[in-house]
């Protein structure tokens, strides 16, 4: 049995990428908001026990798997929900 992945035609293709689009910025937007929060309360901590590069660089370490979790998430049930839809689309 084979499980390979059929394919879509041009106008199916492009109302999937119409559906990700949006979740593409969110993902862009939240990456880049949660370095800032990362940066931010990484050089708060600094500032507050006088130990320069130390939390900040820890934050923002910490930060880097959590955004790819929930990127990874997000764009998993994106791409799940907008194939569904092209597969009911396609049945009628």
């Amino acid at each position: 049995m084979s499980n390979s992945p059929r394919k879509l035609s041009k106008q199916q293709q492009a109302e999937i990428n119409r559906q990700l689009a949006p979740v593409y910025s969110k993902v862009g937007s939240l990456t880049f908001f949660v370095g800032l929060v990362a940066l931010l309360v990484g050089l708060w901590i600094d500032r507050t026990y006088n130990t320069k590069p130390i939390f900040m660089l820890v934050c923002v370490i910490v930060s880097i798997p959590l955004v790819l979790f929930i990127n990874t998430r997000m764009m998993r049930s994106a791409v799940k929900k907008a194939a569904d839809a092209a597969k009911t689309d396609v049945k009628k």
